[in-house]
């Protein structure tokens, strides 16, 4: 992302398309990789594939339901896409795992996130 950031969008592309072929190296001799899918799933969403990427972050999700960062990168993938009510559905799922930890910090912060989805959905719909 750091490429993109200094304006080199292209040179960061060429990037994460090398990323993206590298995870599916991993993938093909591991499957189940957490960190390959998650990774694929990140470096599909700087490429903008994002319908693809939400599978991979989904996946991710579903392989560790109480890693927050997981959840979040999903929910922001779905907000991409105009995808409210699922963000929404994904954060509060997030909140149910951080409750079952006991993490009230995280809990805030995912609720504030669920307000802000709600916000922008709201300006969607208008």
């Amino acid at each position: 992302m750091f490429l993109k950031e200094i304006k080199q969008p292209e040179e960061a592309r060429e990037h994460f398309q090398k990323a993206i072929e590298g995870f599916n190296i991993e993938l093909a001799e591991e499957p189940n990789s957490l960190v390959a899918i998650s990774g694929m799933g990140v470096a599909l969403v700087q490429v903008g594939q994002l319908e693809v990427a939400t599978k991979y972050l989904q996946q991710a999700v579903n392989m560790n339901s109480y890693d927050v960062q997981s959840h979040l990168l999903l929910a922001r993938t779905l907000v991409k896409q105009e995808r409210y009510d699922e963000a929404i559905a994904t954060l509060k799922n997030a909140v149910e795992f951080m409750s079952k930890l006991g993490d009230k910090k995280t809990i805030v912060e995912l609720q504030k996130f669920i307000g802000e989805v709600n916000s922008e959905k709201s300006k969607a719909n208008k």
